[in-house]
């Protein structure tokens, strides 16, 4: 073997021994400093833990934080979605309550697109600590899988109340449920992604050190509607709105979906399957955190075009007491039709006027029966 050939040899072996020698240093330095990070991250959780719920969540944050502050002037709390935030006026329901010789004082609490577990953390949260005069509290509910979207993982709403016994919550609601296998690992895993990112503190700096004036006008605006309209947001329908002309360019698949909803009424008067047990279950720690409360709880079926068969089943059974049902596009036509819609699922201000008068009037009949 000539000279030029084992120096060749000897320079190629060199040179792999120095790719793998810095390879190795790298993932040496990378695996250190993840773990560097991974400690720091669990010990500002120990000395700086994630606030309940943050000031600068938005919708969830300025609600909290002006009921509490407020909280021994109302006796009665309404939570729920979308359709309770745009579909139900304090102002309205209280006036018409008066009306019929009973004196209420009620907040909104509605959150947009909240899902069936975070909306009983939230309530759960809220509750606790409760004034003495709190009487009443009114609850809309969707119980679907279980699932919080994947893209919500790194948003602060969905990380903060992420932690480990409320994602235990959300992991047992899953596990306990009729879903495949497939589709529990799946539901389970958009939880795990949330609480990893809550163990690490993600936005922890921010929700802790800026102030809300550092976020948008729009939710410092938002804010303000809380404090002057009791956590009402009505909608006023504008044509330029995009869900607005969606729906209005598909009024067709409206009116179809109302037509199946009567259906499905006239057909179903009786249900003759079990509630799922993680649906009663979830249902039974809504009941238990208002009762711990103080207050007494009903449940609302807003006028959506979601059947809504697990609320009728659970008041079926018995697990929920009190239920106020209007969405039978039947006995309801009022709160179908186009020109008292905004989209599919929401009323405009009007409607919603006077669904919080009717929602009144026949809360004031359960009053009325149970004295």
């Amino acid at each position: 073997m000539s000279q030029a050939t084992k120096l060749s040899k000897s320079t190629v072996f060199k040179r792999t021994f120095s790719k793998r020698e810095t390879l190795l240093k790298s993932l040496k330095y990378s695996l250190l400093s993840g773990l560097a990070f991974l400690i720091t991250s669990h010990s500002l959780y120990q000395i700086v833990p994630t606030s309940k719920i943050p000031e600068n969540i938005e919708f969830i944050g300025p609600k909290y934080t002006y009921y509490q502050a407020n909280k021994d002037n109302y006796n009665a709390l309404f939570f729920g979605s979308s359709r309770v935030l745009n579909h139900i006026s304090p102002a309205i329901v209280d006036q018409e309550a008066s009306a019929h010789n009973i004196e209420i004082n009620s907040y909104n609490l509605g959150i947009p697109a909240i899902r069936e577990i975070h909306s009983y953390i939230f309530l759960r949260d809220v509750l606790k600590n409760a004034p003495t005069t709190l009487e009443w509290v009114f609850i809309e509910i969707s119980l679907d899988k279980g699932y919080e979207p994947f893209a919500n993982a790194r948003t602060g709403r969905s990380i903060y109340w992420h932690n480990f016994s409320n994602t235990r919550i959300a992991i047992d609601y899953v596990l306990t449920s009729e879903e495949s296998l497939l589709n529990k690992a799946i539901l389970t895993s958009s939880h795990i992604l949330p609480y990893i990112y809550h163990r690490l503190n993600v936005g922890t700096f921010f929700n802790k050190v800026l102030p809300l004036e550092f976020f948008s006008t729009d939710l410092q605006l938002e804010q303000k509607s809380y404090e002057n309209n009791k956590g009402f947001l009505g909608i006023h329908s504008d044509n330029s709105d995009e869900f607005r002309q969606s729906f209005l360019a598909n009024t067709s698949d409206y009116q179809s979906a109302v037509r199946k909803l009567k259906e499905y009424h006239r057909e179903n008067s009786k249900f003759d399957k079990k509630l799922p047990y993680n649906k009663q279950n979830l249902i039974r720690k809504i009941i238990k955190a208002v009762n711990q409360s103080g207050a007494t709880p009903v449940f609302i079926i807003t006028p959506t075009l979601d059947t809504a068969e697990d609320l009728y089943q659970a008041h079926q059974e018995g697990v929920i007491p009190k239920l106020l049902a209007y969405n039978d596009p039947s006995k309801y036509p009022q709160f179908y039709r186009l020109d008292n819609r905004h989209d599919a699922e929401h009323l405009n201000i009007d409607a919603a006027n006077i669904f919080s008068r009717k929602l009144a009037q026949d809360f004031a009949q359960i009053v009325k029966a149970d004295s």
